[in-house]
C-alpha cells in the first residue's frame, strides 16, 4: 500500500526523478554515420536538426528513412529504430524496441494516433517499483505534408488510473516535412 502512494505521488510530480537521484534519460554514445542523402539535402537536414541528440539519422531517401535511438530511461538502455516512409500512403513508421541487456525486441507499424504498451518490457524505478514502456505516436499525413511526433514513457497502474512519466514523453521525433517535391515521382499505395 505504501508502494501504491508513493507511485501515486512520484507520476503527480510531488517527487521528482532528480530526488531519487537517477535520470531519466541518459544519453548512450552512438558513433556518427556519414548521411548520403538519396533525395534533396533540406530534406534530409531538416529530419537531422530535428532529432534529439540520442537519435542519429542513418538513412534519408523516399522510400524508407532510418532512424536510432539509443538511451537509458531510468538506467535500463533501449535501442529504437524508426524507419519512415514518408511517401506511403498512409505515411507510416516501422517501430523496433531492444532492450540490450536482455534478450528482448518489438517489433510494431505505427500510424495515426496511438498510446501503445510495449508488451513484456518494464523497467524499474527506485523506490516505486517496475513501469510499463508506452509509445506515444501522432502521424498526420495530409497531403504533401508529414507532421511526425514519436515520443517514450514509463506508466503504471494506481488505484483505478494510471500515470505516466515523465510527461510530455521523451522525444525520439518531432519532425515536420514538406514531402511534395519527394514524393511526386514514387507510386505507393
Amino acid at each position: 500500500r505504501m508502494k501504491a502512494v508513493l507511485l501515486a505521488f512520484l507520476f503527480l510530480g510531488i517527487i521528482s526523478a532528480a530526488n531519487l537521484n537517477v535520470p531519466i534519460v541518459d544519453q548512450v554514445e552512438t558513433p556518427l554515420i556519414k548521411v548520403e542523402p538519396q533525395v534533396g539535402a533540406d530534406f534530409c537536414h531538416k529530419i537531422m536538426r530535428d532529432l534529439p541528440a540520442w537519435c542519429h539519422l542513418n538513412n534519408c531517401s523516399a522510400n524508407i528513412t532510418n532512424i536510432t535511438c539509443s538511451l537509458k530511461l531510468f538506467e535500463t538502455p533501449l535501442d529504437i529504430e524508426l524507419d519512415l516512409f514518408p511517401c506511403a500512403q498512409p505515411v507510416y513508421v516501422n517501430l523496433t524496441i531492444t532492450d540490450p541487456s536482455i534478450p528482448y525486441t518489438y517489433n510494431d507499424v505505427i500510424n495515426g494516433t496511438v498510446n501503445l504498451p510495449i508488451p513484456g518490457l518494464s523497467i524499474g524505478i527506485p523506490g516505486v517499483g517496475g513501469a510499463g514502456i508506452y509509445i506515444t505516436a501522432g502521424i498526420d499525413d495530409a497531403p504533401n505534408y508529414v507532421d511526425l511526433d514519436i515520443g517514450l514513457t514509463a506508466c503504471v497502474g494506481a488505484f483505478v488510473w494510471d500515470a505516466c512519466y515523465p510527461n510530455p514523453p521523451i522525444t525520439l521525433a518531432d519532425i515536420n516535412l514538406d514531402v511534395n517535391n519527394i514524393c511526386a515521382n514514387q507510386n505507393y499505395h
